[in-house]
């Protein structure tokens, strides 16, 4: 997959966290009306630097954090709701591995054994690196989400 849907209510969301979407975007070196459009996607690529440039526009230090645990940060996302489905955090992780290509531009690897499981975020593009900001912002809405379950 080369572009990915990006969820459209990150206009509002920056402006929520007192971010100028459009210094982002200039930041980020994308297109000004990239937050304009009905469907917004972006190349993995774009979207991490897009990521980082909230990184590095950032008022408060925790915005990572902020951002992945509001309420209804996701608009409805059919694996996102799926794994929301499931009887456990366990089955909810692996199910996002399975489906995470869909919903965002990386991927995650699950090591298991009998008393631990290993979540590693790894990037769609190996030449590519995850921004730390999407990192922390993943592992939140994780954390989130499982803490809720």
């Amino acid at each position: 997959m080369n572009y990915f849907l990006i969820d459209g209510r990150y206009d509002d969301l920056l402006r929520h966290y007192g971010l100028d979407p459009q210094a982002v975007l200039r930041q980020a070196e994308l297109p000004a009306d990239t937050l304009n459009h009905d469907r917004i996607t972006m190349k993995e690529e774009q979207y991490y630097r897009f990521m980082q440039a909230i990184d590095e526009l950032k008022t408060m230090d925790d915005l990572a954090v902020k951002m992945a645990t509001a309420d209804q940060i996701e608009t409805f996302s059919p694996p996102i709701f799926a794994a929301y489905c499931s009887h456990n955090g366990e089955q909810c992780i692996k199910r996002l591995a399975e489906y995470k290509k869909l919903i965002g531009p990386m991927t995650y690897q699950i090591t298991s054994s009998a008393d631990q499981v290993t979540v590693e975020l790894l990037p769609g593009d190996a030449s590519l690196k995850i921004p730390a900001f999407l990192a922390v912002a993943e592992w939140a809405f994780l954390g989130a989400r499982q803490s809720r379950k």
